[in-house]
This record gives structure tokens, sequence and C-alpha cells, in this order.
């Protein structure tokens, strides 16, 4: 009796072993059903032959399809696969192939048909009772679309014709750009930890330093013209843009410069004035020659009263017929002559002028001069100029408003000049008005 009993207490425990064996393997399954539908990689299990015996909801939401619609379809029936792929995974089960080992990128279609990839693995799982495979992958999409973009990113960068310098927060070079070396002649791996003033000339002084970066520091960026020196010590100038790259933070972390090799236009630009320098120059000659010939004109006049009143004057005192009256309105005439030919000379001198100064200016005296200066090529051709002129005055440049109004008196001689009439006339009408502008 009691070796019976023994052997049902043995019995009992093995029982009660054996079902909480069975309980924890139903607990360790639970753990991986759970682990396995909830994991945000898609996986799957496969039988021997490819058809897909169980799918998690990660794979479910990405296709657009429910657990229902999956049951019993082989794995390249899904509508996720190009068609070079659906091909591929047939030929791997046609094969019978047991041990399959995949690990690749594919591209394949989610539930909008839209183009997405994946990191695919597949492998056969020996430790089942029967054979299957397990498929697990990872949606690379905006990963890959990152990748696209530094790529399209990483070339412009390498074939824009601009230079571009990045820096770390203390100026030292990291990067740069093809165009960069050839602006520069420094080569990438030359200049990389250096710090950036390695480019600096001696053109700038500090105080110009100090406000770019006063800019930079304040605004996030500065721009402008600066005057450089490459690799074998020649000057070159740059019109840059230099932005500083802030973390979550608002510190500096980087420092970017795209710039621009503006030398060469520079140089053209200095020609060009220089050019627009001699042919102003070269006008001037031609219309001093001119001013000259008015001036002699005008000269005549007041020299040959100063002449006559002086030699009067003489005369009256040689013969003792000289009044004190006959005296002083003598020398009024010599003193008002005299004004008047010192008044042509600066007349003369302010026109021949090249100064570019804004000053404050009279518009009728400005005109009352101008026409002095061509008064007698207009009185050759029998022209007069009839003046209405308002009191104003112009803040800008005198000297080219002058040449403005001999222009236009000039052009207007041109056109009369040839004509039969009697009397010809130049009428300057010069009127102030204001327009208001409603905002």
């Amino acid at each position: 009796m009691s070796i019976v009993l023994l052997f049902m207490l043995l019995f009992k425990k093995g029982k009660e072993n054996e079902i909480n064996l069975q309980k924890l393997q139903i607990n360790e399954h639970k753990k991986f059903k759970y682990l396995f539908h909830d994991s945000h990689l898609m996986t799957a299990l496969l039988d021997r032959n490819g058809k897909i015996t169980d799918i998690n909801n990660t794979v479910l939401s990405f296709l657009g399809l429910k657990i229902d619609e999956i049951k019993d379809i082989f794995v390249w029936d899904l509508k996720c696969w190009q068609k070079h792929n659906k091909n591929y995974m047939k030929q791997l089960f046609s094969d019978n192939n047991r041990f399959i080992e995949i690990r690749k990128e594919l591209r394949i279609l989610d539930k909008y048909d839209n183009d997405a990839f994946i990191d695919f693995s597949m492998h056969y799982n020996k430790n089942t009772e029967e054979d299957n495979f397990i498929i697990v992958s990872q949606n690379i999409t905006e990963r890959k679309k990152k990748e696209r973009k530094l790529k399209q990113a990483y070339s412009v960068f390498n074939n824009t014709r601009d230079g571009i310098i990045i820096t770390d927060a203390y100026t030292n070079i990291i990067d740069v750009n093809y165009s960069f070396e050839l602006i520069t002649g420094y080569k990438k791996e030359d200049i990389l930890n250096i710090k950036v003033n390695i480019l600096k000339s001696d053109v700038h002084d500090k105080e110009f330093f100090k406000n770019m970066w006063k800019s930079i520091n304040t605004n996030g960026f500065w721009k402008g013209e600066i005057i450089n020196l490459k690799k074998n010590k020649e000057l070159f100038i740059e019109w840059i843009t230099i932005n500083a790259i802030y973390d979550e933070n608002k510190n500096v972390i980087n420092y970017i410069g795209i710039f621009s090799d503006i030398t060469e236009e520079k140089n053209k630009e200095f020609l060009l004035k220089e050019q627009e320098l001699q042919l102003f120059q070269q006008s001037k000659l031609v219309a001093m020659g001119e001013m000259i010939e008015n001036i002699a004109h005008q000269w005549r006049q007041p020299l040959s009263l100063i002449s006559t009143a002086a030699t009067g004057i003489k005369i009256q005192k040689e013969f003792g017929t000289l009044t004190e009256e006959e005296e002083l309105k003598s020398l009024t005439v010599i003193n008002e002559s005299s004004q008047y030919l010192s008044q042509t000379i600066d007349d003369f001198r302010n026109y021949l002028k090249t100064d570019k100064s804004l000053v404050l200016f009279d518009l009728e005296e400005n005109i009352e001069r101008s026409i002095n200066l061509i008064s007698l090529k207009l009185k050759n051709k029998d022209i007069s100029v009839i003046q209405n002129i308002e009191k104003i005055s112009i803040f800008g440049l005198s000297n080219e408003f002058t040449q403005v109004i001999i222009n236009l008196l000039t052009n207007a001689k041109d056109a009369l000049e040839d004509n039969k009439f009697e009397n010809k006339y130049i009428y300057l009408l010069v009127h102030l008005k204001v327009i208001k502008i409603q905002l």
C-alpha cells in the first residue's frame, strides 16, 4: 500500500512539473507573440514552401491588409514586390534550398503604391519541429531619402562655381569644395583643421574685421567684399556671405562661407572707370577749347572798357582836366569789368573740376552760368535764350547739372542753326511741381 502511495505521489509530482513546464512554455510563447506582433520591425513566418504562416502588425499596416487577407498565400504573392523581386523569391523556394540566408536592400511598394526601401533579411529556422523561415525587415525609406538629399547637397556643394568653406566654432577649417581649391590654390588636405585666417591678407585693418564679426555675432551673418590671399600669395577679391550655424541651444557650431571670385570683374570695372575718365577728360579738353573761345569773346568788351577808362584817366590827368567825378566813374568801370573777368575765370575753373561732391546749389545761378559759358555760340547764330525760372535750390552735383544744361542748349542750337527764321529763341522754363502720393 505504501509503495502505491509513493508511485502516486511521484506521478502527481511529475504531472505538476509537466504542467509547470507547459505553463512556462505557454508564457514564453505569449511573450514571443507580443514581441512578434508589436515589434516596429516587419516580421513574418513562412513554411518550407514559402507560404505565410504568421505575420505581424507592422507588415499589415505597411501593406494596408488585414490578417485574414494573407492566410494561405505565398510570400511572393504579396503586392509589395516588384516583378524581378517577386521572381527572385519564387525561385528561391522552387530550388528546395533549406539553408537560405539573405541580407539585402530591396525596393518595394507600400499600400499607396509608392516606392519604399527595406533592409530585408530571411533565414532558415532549424530550431523548430517543422521547417520554417523567418523574415525580418526594417523600413529604411526615410533614411534613403535623407541619404539621397545628402548626396544631392554634396553634389551641389562640390559642383557649384562658388567657393564654399565650412569651419567649426573656433574657425578651424573642416571642409571646402572643389571651387574653393580652384580659386585659392589650396588643396583640401592641405588646410583641414587649420585656422581660416590662412587666407587673410594685410589689406584690411583691425576695424574692418571687428565690424565683420560684430555683424556675424549680432545678426548671424555678414556679406561684403574682402581681399584675401591665394596659396601663391596673389591677392584676389571675393564677394562673400558668412553664416553662423547654431545648435538647439543657440550655440555656434559652424561657420559657412560662400564666395565668388570677382577679381576679374573688379579689374574690368576699374579699367572701365579709367576709360570713362579718359573720355571725360577728352571731352573736357574739347569743351575747354570752346570755353577759351567764349572767354576770349567775353573778355574783349570788359578789357576794352578797362583800357578805355585807364587811358581816359591818364590823358585827362596829363591835360589837367580830370575831375573827381570822372575819375570815380572810370575807376568804377574798371572795378566792375575786373569783377566780371574774375567771375568768368571762376565759372571756367568750376566747370573743369572733376570732383563728384554733393552740394546745395541755386538752380537759376547754375543755369545763368551755363548760358554764359556758351553765349558766344548762341550769339553767333542769332539765338536768344528766354528764361522763366523759379527760385529753387537743389542738393546734387552742380558741375554735372551745368554739363546737362550746356548739352541741352547745344542740341537746341544745332537744331536751330540751319533754320531760315530771323528770330530764333530757346525757352527755358523751370517749375517746381509737388506730387502727393497717398498710401
